[in-house]
C-alpha cells in the first residue's frame, strides 16, 4: 500500500478538520494505517471498518469510502485473506467510476484501484492477470499525468516481470521508473519508489550475472537509504537485505574483504532487529567466503549456524540451502560420503517442497561429489540436470559451474578434447558475468586438460593466469590447485626442480588452510560457537592436498606417488621412501592389492639403489604375500566385481550373476559400465516386439535393470523412450523410473536401455496379495500413480504415457511405485492438448477415445489426450481394489461396455468415496474427467485432517452462513432431505449446542439442512478448546473425544458429497477453498 502519500494527506486533513465530524473518519483511518504498518491486521480492519461506517454520513462519502476500502483490502492481505482483498479493490474500482463522473480527477482513483487489483492478483500467484491490471493502472496514470502513480505502475510491472523470469522486460520497466523519478528528485515518496526500482534492477543484474552493474545499483540504494526519513526498523531491514545482496556480488567478483564487511554489517543488523532470516543470510554469505578463502573450520561453523536457524524457523528452503553449504565444505576436505549425504538430503527437501532454486545447486554438488568419488555415471546425470535447470531460467553462475563439472567428468573418463570444450564454455560464461572464482577454476582446468593432451611449456602461462586471479581474489583452493598443476606440468617435461617448488607451494597452501582451520577460529565467531567432527582434519589432510591431481582416480594416493616419484628423480631418496611408505600404509587401509603391489615394487627399486638389501628382501616377501592374497581373492569372487546388495526379490539372480561372471566371463556383456548376461536365469521381464529385461550389475556395485530391444523392430521405440525419459517432467519426478543410458554401440542386433532396478510389477503385486491388503494399501498406490501422471502432464511440454497398465507400473525396493515403459509415449509441444495417431496401446488398457469411431475396425486415426491416461489410471485403480478385475467387465462384453460408457464393475464397490473417485476418472466424456492434479485432491486420497478442514472452511462461506437460497451450491448441499441431527445422540447434540457465557448456559439452535450441519461443524471446531466449561465434564464430552474423528466417523460421506458439488463450480477457485480442489505450485510432485 502507498502509505507515504496517504499519511501525508491524512496529517493535512486532521489539522484542517479539527472539531468536525470528518475528523473522526480521518482519526480512525490514521489508526488503521498505523496498525497496517505494524502488521496488526485485526486492529487495522477494525479502524478502517469504522472509517467506512462514518463515511456513509459525510459529504465526500464516495471518496472517503474509496480510501476505507483501499485500506481494508491491503489489511486483509496481511492474514492472506486474498479473496476479501480482491473484493475490496473491486469496490474501489466501482467507486472510482462514480468519482470519474463527478470530477475529471476521478480517473486517478481508477489508476489506484487497478494497481491495487494487480497486487491482489499477485498475492494469489496470478501473474498474468496482475500484469493486465498494472498495465491498465499505468495507462490511466499516464493519461492523467499522475506522475507518482505512473512511477508505481512501472515499478510494479518490473517486479512482476522479475517474478516470472522475464528479465529483459523487468529491466525495461525498472529503467523507465528510474527515468521518470528524475523529474521529482527530492520528493520523499518518489525517492522511496526510486530506491525500490534500483533494488529491483540490481536483483535482476545479480540473477543474470551482470555483477558490476548490480553492485553499482546496490551502492546507489545505500546512498538513498541514508537520506530517507522513515521508520527506523523498516530502513534497517531494507539496509540489511541490500548488504546481503551486495556481499553476494562482491564474493562473486572476487572482492572477498569487502564482501566480509557487507556480511558482517548484515549480521549486526539482523541481530539488532532480532530477525533470524537476516541472520541466516549473513551466516550463509560468511560461510561461503570462509570456504573460498580456505577457512574450512569457520565455514562449517557458519553453515551449521545456518542450519540451526533454519530448523528453528521450520523453513525447508533455508534448511536445504544450509545442507548444500555443508556438502560443499566436506567435499573440499575430501569427506565425499558426508558431502553426498548432505547434498542428497538437500535434494530430497527440494523435491518434497518443490524448491526449484535449491535443486540446481544440489544437483551440482552431487554431480561434483559423485565425480570425485568415482561414480562418473551418477555425476554426469546430476550435472546434466543442473545444466538444464540453470539454462531454463538464465542462471548463468550455475550454468558455468555445470560446464566445469562436466569437464571434470570428461577428464576422469579420459575424454580430454571433450573436457576442453566444456571448460571453454564455462570460461566464456565466467568472463561474461565477471565471475572471478569461476574464471580462475576454468583457466586452471583448461591447463589441466592441455597437460594431459600434450604437455608443453606454453601451458604454464595458462596456469599462471589462473594463479594470478586466485591470488588477487584470495581463493586459497585455486592457488593450491594451480601450483599443483604447474608441478605436474614441469615434472612431465623434465623440469624437476621447478616441479618440486610448485608441488611444495601447493601442498603448503593446503596444509596452511588446514592448520589455520584447526587453530584459529574466525573473527566473526565466538569460541563457544566452534565445534567440528573429530575426523575432520584427518579427512582434510588425506583428501584435499592430492585428491584432484590431474586425471588421477586414486585420491590421496596420487599425491604421495607424484611427490615421491619427483623426490626419487631428484635423488632425494629418503624423502621418496617416506612418501612411498605412506602410500603403502594407505593402500593397506583400503585393502587395495594393486596399489600395495605398486608401492612395494617402487620401494624395492629405491632400496636397491641405496644397496639396503635387507629392506629389499623384506618388501620382496611382502610382494609374495600380496600375490597369494590376490590368488585367494580371485578364487572367491570375480575380479573387481562389487555388489551393493539392495534387492530382496532378485537377490538370488545377483548371487548367480557374480558366480557366473567368474566361471563364464566371456558370456558377460559390458553395457556402458553395467555387466549383464542375457540368459534365461537372469530374466526379470518380457515385453512386446521381443523386448527382454535382465538384472545388471554396475561396476560401481549398484543394481540395475537392463532392457534389451531388438534393433530392427524397436529402434524407434527405444529412441522415443530415451527422449521421454530425458525430459524434465520425467527426470525430476519421484514417480517415474530413473533412466541412465541408451547403448546403441555395444551390439549389432540389440539396443540396451539402462534403468534403475525395481522389485516387481503392479500386476505381480496384485496377484500375490490378498484383497484385504490391497484395499488397505490402494490409496497409497493410486496416489503415487496419479503423482507420476501429474508430473508427466505438466506444462510446458506434457508427456502422454499412452501405455499405462499394471505391468508398466513398478515397485522399487523402498516400496515406491514408478511409471515405466515410455516406448509409445508422446510429448506435446506448442501448447497442443491432443495427439493424433494410429491406434496404440495395450488391449483392455486404452481409453474410449483411443478407439476409432467405427469402433470394431483397426483403421483410422484416434485422439490421445491427458484425460486418456486418466481413464486408464481409473481402470488400474479398479484393478487394484478388486484383486485384478476390470471396471468394464469380462470378455466378450468389455469393449462394448467401454464404448457405451458402461463401467459395470463400479456397482460392485462398497466404498462410496472410492466409487465417486473411480466414476469421475472413468467418465465416458474426457471433458468430465479430472486432471491428475485434480484427482489427487479427491477425499479418497486426502488425510482426515484435510477433509475436516475443508468441511470447516465450507461452513465459513458467506452463502452457507446466511443460507442463501439463491446459491446453486447451497441448494445442492441441501438436496438431501435427511435430517443430519437424527444421526447424533440427543445428549451430544445438546452438549454441543450449549455454551457457557459469564458462567450461565446459553443454547444455540441449528436447523435440519446440511448447510446448517457444516456451520455446526465449523463452530464446534472453532470453540472446542477455547471455551470454558463447568467441571466435571458430562459423559458427552468423553463420547466425542476428538471432534474431527467424531464428525468424520458420524458423517463419513459428507466430505465426498461436498467435494462432488464444489469441484464443478467456481467455488473451488475461492482462496480459502482452493487448496482442497486445485494443486498449487508447492504441491508439485517433481
Amino acid at each position: 500500500m502507498d502509505t507515504c502519500k496517504i499519511e501525508q494527506f491524512l496529517n493535512e486533513k486532521l489539522d484542517s478538520t479539527e472539531g468536525c465530524e470528518d475528523q473522526k473518519y480521518y482519526y480512525h483511518f490514521k489508526l488503521g494505517l498505523d496498525s497496517y504498518s505494524s502488521n496488526q491486521h485485526e486492529d487495522a480492519l477494525e479502524h478502517f471498518g469504522k472509517s467506512l461506517s462514518i463515511a456513509h454520513g459525510l459529504e465526500d462519502r464516495t471518496l472517503l469510502e474509496f480510501f476505507a476500502y483501499y485500506g481494508m483490502g491491503y489489511s486483509y492481505a496481511l492474514p492472506r485473506r486474498y479473496g476479501q482483498t480482491i473484493d475490496c479493490f473491486y469496490k474501489c474500482l466501482d467507486l472510482s467510476k462514480l468519482l470519474e463522473s463527478s470530477s475529471r480527477g476521478g480517473r486517478c482513483f481508477a489508476a489506484f484501484a487497478y494497481i491495487a487489483l494487480g497486487d491482489g492478483e499477485l498475492f494469489l500467484g496470478r501473474s498474468k492477470t496482475a500484469l493486465k491490471f498494472y498495465k491498465d493502472g499505468l495507462d490511466l496514470a499516464a493519461q492523467m499525468h499522475d506522475k507518482e502513480r505512473e512511477l508505481i505502475g512501472y515499478l510494479k510491472l518490473g517486479d512482476v516481470y522479475k517474478i516470472v523470469s522475464q528479465y529483459a522486460e523487468a529491466l525495461e520497466h525498472y529503467k523507465k521508473c528510474l527515468e521518470k523519478s528524475e523529474e521529482k528528485p527530492n520528493n520523499p515518496i518518489v525517492l522511496q519508489t526510486r530506491l525500490q526500482a534500483l533494488q529491483g534492477l540490481a536483483d535482476v543484474y545479480k540473477v543474470t550475472g551482470q555483477y558490476n552493474k548490480g553492485l553499482k545499483h546496490y551502492e546507489e540504494c545505500l546512498e538513498i537509504l541514508s537520506s530517507l526519513k522513515d521508520d527506523e526498523d523498516k530502513l534497517k531491514l531494507q539496509e540489511s537485505l541490500i548488504y546481503a545482496a551486495k556481499g553476494y556480488l562482491l564474493w562473486h567478483v572476487g572482492q572477498s574483504t569487502r564482501a566480509f564487511e557487507c556480511y558482517d554489517k548484515c549480521l549486526k543488523l539482523g541481530l539488532a532487529l532480532h530477525n533470524r532470516s537476516i541472520e541466516f543470510h549473513a551466516y550463509l554469505g560468511l560461510g561461503y567466503l570462509f570456504f573460498l578463502t580456505g577457512k574450512c573450520f569457520e565455514a562449517v561453523t557458519s553453515f551449521e549456524k545456518c542450519l540451526e536457524i533454519a530448523l528453528g524457523m521450520s523453513d525447508k528452503h533455508l534448511e536445504a540451502t544450509s545442507k548444500i553449504g555443508l556438502g560443499d565444505v566436506y567435499m573440499l576436505t575430501g569427506d565425499n560420503s558426508k558431502a553426498i549425504e548432505y547434498y542428497e538430503q538437500s535434494l530430497e527437501i527440494a523435491d518434497e517442497s518443490e524448491l526449484r532454486d535449491t535443486k540446481t545447486p544440489a544437483h551440482l554438488g552431487l554431480g561434483n561429489a559423485c565425480t570425485v568419488a568415482g561414480k562418473y555415471c551418477e555425476g554426469l546425470q546430476h550435472l546434466e540436470k543442473c545444466l538444464k535447470l540453470s539454462a531454463e531460467v538464465g542462471d548463468r553462475y550455475h550454468e558455468c559451474q555445470a560446464y566445469l563439472g562436466l569437464g571434470d567428468v570428461d577428464i576422469f573418463e579420459g575424454k580430454y578434447e571433450a573436457a576442453v570444450a566444456n571448460f571453454e564454455k564455462g570460461l566464456d560464461i565466467a568472463v561474461q558475468i565477471t565471475e572471478r572464482n569461476c574464471e580462475s577454476r576454468a583457466r586452471r582446468s583448461l591447463a589441466d586438460a592441455h597437460v594431459l593432451i600434450s604437455p608443453d611449456e606454453d601451458v604454464a602461462e595458462q596456469y599462471q593466469t589462473a594463479l594470478n586471479i586466485a591470488e588477487e581474489i584470495g581463493n586459497a583452493y585455486e592457488k593450491s590447485r594451480s601450483h599443483l598443476g604447474l608441478g605436474k606440468l614441469h615434472k612431465s617435461i623434465g623440469k624437476y626442480k621447478e616441479a618440486l617448488e610448485h608441488y611444495e607451494k601447493g601442498f603448503s597452501f593446503a596444509a596452511g588452510m588446514s592448520g589455520r582451520n584447526l587453530q584459529n577460529p574466525a573473527d566473526h565467531m565466538g569460541a563457544d560457537q566452534v565445534g567440528i567432527n573429530e575426523n575432520f582434519s584427518i579427512y582434510y589432510m588425506k583428501g584435499l592436498p592430492f585428491a584432484h591431481l590431474l586425471g588421477n582416480r586414486f585420491g590421496a594416493l596420487a599425491g604421495y606417488w607424484e611427490l615421491g616419484d619427483l623426490y626419487n628423480k631428484l635423488k632425494k631418496y629418503q624423502k621418496a621412501l617416506e612418501l612411498f611408505e605412506r602410500y603403502l600404509a594407505i593402500s593397506e587401509e583400503t585393502t587395495d592389492l594393486n596399489e600395495q603391489e605398486r608401492a612395494c615394487e617402487r620401494l624395492v627399486d629405491i632400496y636397491k639403489q641405496q644397496r639396503r638389501y635387507y629392506m629389499v628382501k623384506q618388501f620382496q616377501q611382502k610382494l609374495q604375500v600380496i600375490a597369494k592374497e590376490r590368488e585367494k581373492a580371485n578364487c572367491e569372487s570375480p575380479e573387481l566385481w562389487k555388489w551393493k546388495e539392495c534387492s530382496k526379490i532378485h537377490r538370488d539372480k545377483f548371487e548367480k550373476l557374480l558366480k557366473y561372471g567368474q566361471e563364464h566371463s566371456d558370456e558377460v556383456k559390458d553395457v556402458s559400465g553395467v555387466r549383464v548376461c542375457c540368459s534365461k536365469e537372469f530374466l526379470i521381464g518380457k515385453g512386446g516386439e521381443g523386448t527382454r529385461v535382465y538384472v545388471g550389475l554396475g561396476k560401481d556395485g549398484y543394481e540395475k535393470a537392463v532392457k534389451r530391444l531388438p534393433r530392427d523392430a524397436c529402434a524407434c521405440l527405444a529412441e522415443q523412450e530415451k527422449q521421454a525419459l530425458n525430459e524434465l517432467n520425467t527426470t525430476q519426478s519421484n514417480y517415474v523410473v530413473n533412466y541412465w543410458f541408451l547403448d546403441d554401440k555395444c551390439d549389432k542386433e540389440y539396443l540396451f536401455l539402462i534403468l534403475d532396478l525395481c522389485e516387481e510389477t503392479l500386476e505381480e503385486f496384485v496377484r500375490d496379495s490378498s484383497l484385504d491388503d490391497l484395499i488397505t494399501i490402494a490409496p497409497d498406490i493410486i496416489q503415487q500413480v496419479l503423482k507420476g501422471l501429474a508430473d508427466l502432464h505438466r506444462d510446458p511440454k506434457p508427456i502422454l504415457h499412452r501405455d499405462l497398465k499394471p505391468s508398466n507400473i513398478l515397485r522399487n525396493v523402498h516400496g515406491k511405485w514408478l511409471l515405466a515403459d515410455f516406448g509409445i509415449s508422446r510429448i506435446l509441444t506448442g501448447g497442443a492438448s491432443t495427439h493424433l495417431s494410429e491406434q496404440r496401446g495395450s488391449r483392455h488398457w486404452r481409453a474410449v477415445e483411443s478407439y476409432p469411431s467405427d469402433a470394431m475396425t483397426a483403421d483410422g486415426k484416434v485422439r490421445y489426450k491427458k484425460e486418456s491416461d486418466i481413464q486408464v489410471a481409473g481402470m488400474v485403480a479398479f484393478y487394484i481394489v478388486t484383486e485384478g478385475k476390470h471396471p468394464f467387465g469380462e470378455e466378450p462384453d468389455r469393449l462394448r461396455n467401454l464404448l457405451d460408457g458402461n463401467p459395470v464393475g463400479l456397482d460392485t464397490l462398497k466404498d462410496p468415496v472410492l466409487k465417486d473417485l473411480l466414476s469421475w476418472m472413468l467418465s465416458h466424456d474426457p471433458k468430465d474427467r479430472p486432471l491428475a492434479d485434480e484427482a489427487l485432491k479427491h477425499p479418497y486420497l486426502q488425510p482426515a485432517e484435510q477433509l475436516f478442514e475443508m468441511l470447516c472452511k465450507m461452513g465459513n462461506q458467506h452463502e452457507v452462513k446466511s443460507a442463501d437460497v439463491n446459491s446453486d451450491i447451497v441448494r445442492k448441499l441441501n438436496s438431501d432431505p435427511k435430517d443430519w441431527r437424527s444421526l447424533m445422540s440427543a445428549d451430544v447434540l445438546k452438549y454441543f449446542c450449549t455454551d457457557y457465557m459469564n458462567g450461565k448456559p446459553k443454547t444455540f439452535h441449528y436447523g435440519s439442512p446440511w448447510t446448517e450441519c457444516l456451520r455446526f461443524i465449523r463452530n464446534v471446531n472453532q470453540h472446542w478448546y477455547d471455551r470454558k466449561r463447568p467441571m466435571p465434564q458430562p459423559e458427552a464430552f468423553y463420547v466425542v473425544g476428538n471432534p474431527r474423528e467424531y464428525f468424520l466417523s458420524l458423517f463419513p460421506n459428507l466430505p465426498v458429497e461436498v467435494h462432488r458439488i464444489v469441484r464443478s463450480s467456481d467455488w473451488k477457485e475461492r482462496p480459502e477453498l482452493k487448496k482442497y480442489f486445485i494443486c498449487s505450485a508447492r504441491d508439485s510432485h517433481v
